[in-house]
């Protein structure tokens, strides 16, 4: 009998703690949604990049905030479709075994390419993780599932995203726009009042 061979999973790189320190900053400024805090976020991607260039996490949440920059400050997309795919790409070559980057892929192939069958690849392969990010459940929701009129899984979707972060005013307003277009409307005033008592005791 052949023997076997047994391959051995690579070793996840360990970031540095400055370069660390710098993306839970990015990740805490992403969160408001201004202008000004989504350029901050970007810069704290940026210097951990320039802090540890192995690290591949903040190459995705840098390619994550030109995706709300559609949204957050009405850049077109043909114009930051290049950086996000650049940016989940070269995450994925530092590493390969990292699920996040891809729903950033599925995200361009939907609303810039409408490459639906690629986009769903791209989100299967970003939802297999046992840790899916909350982001990243946005992106299936918004972009894909209600694109086709999916709106109970869409809505199920964005529960996931506020579960993970219950405090994020962003998702709950998110989901209560999901819930409208299943009709749920009882449920969506209740998120919206969820909401705005979350934003009240931010002030």
């Amino acid at each position: 009998k052949a023997a076997m061979k047994l391959i051995a999973k690579a070793d996840r790189h360990t970031p540095n703690v400055p370069a660390y320190e710098a993306l839970l900053k990015a990740r805490h400024h992403w969160r408001a949604y201004l202008p000004e805090a989504h350029a901050r976020a970007k810069a704290y991607c940026e210097q951990a990049i320039a802090l540890d260039p192995a690290y591949a996490a903040p190459h995705a949440l840098l390619g994550f905030n030109y995706l709300l920059a559609t949204t957050h400050s009405g850049r077109p997309m043909p114009e930051v479709a290049p950086l996000i795919r650049w940016e989940a790409l070269r995450a994925l070559e530092l590493d390969p075994f990292e699920t996040v980057p891809h729903f950033l892929l599925g995200a361009v192939a939907a609303v810039h390419d409408y490459d639906w069958t690629e986009a769903v690849r791209h989100f299967q392969l970003a939802m297999a993780s046992p840790s899916v990010p909350a982001e990243a459940h946005w992106a299936y929701a918004a972009l894909y599932l209600s694109t086709f009129g999916r709106f109970e899984e869409s809505t199920a979707e964005m529960r996931r995203a506020v579960e993970q972060d219950p405090l994020s005013v962003l998702w709950r307003g998110i989901l209560m726009g999901h819930l409208v277009c299943a009709g749920r409307y009882e449920e969506a005033l209740l998120e919206g009042q969820k909401a705005l008592d979350i934003a009240e005791n931010e002030l």
